[in-house]
């Protein structure tokens, strides 16, 4: 993706998403912005979405393998941006495992392992959870409780036996 580690994960610094098409013209068509952008080998929960080509956004978001959650906060940060500060929002995600990345579950427990052999893949969006607080606390970057995000935090949360 062309992204320096230092540029996404350092808490002070929002560097730009490359995939941020400034020079659109009305005549575009919005598949090709997309494909202009992606690569074949690219997985399809870190696929681009539209709102990541039309807006600026920091690129830490690119690396969230959650679409609809990417689309909803770049077009809140375009159309409403001071509903969202996004140091907080980085924060959270980053530094406060608002949303963790889960590789396996196993007799012990889950774990976040090297190993992962067919189950636990960074991309996949399955293996990521929201915890309950950052759902609470950012509930306008998520399409509710019947949504997508919800049920596969709470199938985490069954999963350690947190939620009956």
């Amino acid at each position: 993706m062309g992204l320096k580690v230092e540029d996404v994960m350092m808490p002070e610094k929002l560097a730009s998403s490359p995939f941020y098409q400034p020079m659109i013209a009305p005549t575009d068509y919005p598949a090709r912005l997309l494909e202009d952008v992606t690569s074949s080998t690219t997985p399809t929960h870190l696929k681009p979405t539209l709102p990541q080509v039309l807006y600026p956004h920091p690129a830490f978001l690119d690396l969230i393998p959650m679409p609809d959650f990417r689309a909803r906060v770049i077009t809140l940060l375009a159309t409403h941006p001071h509903v969202i500060d996004l140091m907080d929002l980085k924060k959270d995600v980053a530094f406060e495992n608002g949303i963790c990345y889960w590789t396996s579950f196993g007799s012990e427990g889950i774990k976040s392992t090297a190993a992962q052999a067919a189950h636990g893949q960074p991309w996949d969006m399955r293996s990521w959870e929201v915890a309950p607080w950052f759902l609470r606390k950012w509930r306008v970057l998520f399409e509710g409780e019947d949504g997508e995000i919800w049920k596969q935090s709470q199938w985490w949360q069954r999963a350690r036996g947190e939620l009956t």
